[in-house]
């Protein structure tokens, strides 16, 4: 889940970084023109992946293991880190299309509260109502929820 609430720092960030002419100023350097956007993405890829550590140290704490070995372990490690990135690139695009900090924050909640919490993730999707039930079992968070 909070790697799903970075698309809202993202587009928010960017945003705020465009009127100022930080963005412009990145441009009139001897560098590629992907770099900007590149280093944003790594920048919170790594956010990403402290943020990662610290959910996982904090389950490890209050009882949670590793059940089926190191290397499916990785593997969905490394499927939220994908999915935090996805989740970055969707903010850029908020970020781009959007002109105020406020309203990129606003699209960004209204976009992420419905993937966060129609799912499997908050509350056990068999007392849902047939429709939402559907939804929330298609949902990516589901997916991932349900491969932990």
């Amino acid at each position: 889940m909070p790697a799903a609430g970075t698309a809202a720092g993202t587009a928010v960030g960017l945003t705020d970084d465009l009127p100022k002419g930080i963005i412009d100023r990145f441009r009139s350097l001897p560098m590629s023109r992907d770099a900007v956007l590149a280093g944003r993405t790594v920048a919170d890829l790594v956010t990403n992946l402290i943020g990662l550590a610290v959910v996982a140290g904090a389950g490890a704490v209050v009882g949670w293991r590793i059940h089926n070995g190191a290397v499916p372990a990785l593997g969905g490690f490394g499927l939220a880190l994908r999915f935090a990135d996805a989740m970055t690139w969707v903010g850029i695009c908020l970020g781009i299309v959007y002109r105020s900090a406020e309203a990129a924050q606003a699209t960004s909640f209204n976009f992420i509260f419905p993937l966060l919490f129609i799912s499997n993730a908050s509350v056990a999707t068999q007392g849902m109502a047939p429709w939402l039930r559907a939804v929330a079992d298609w949902k990516p968070i589901s997916a991932r929820t349900a491969s932990l």
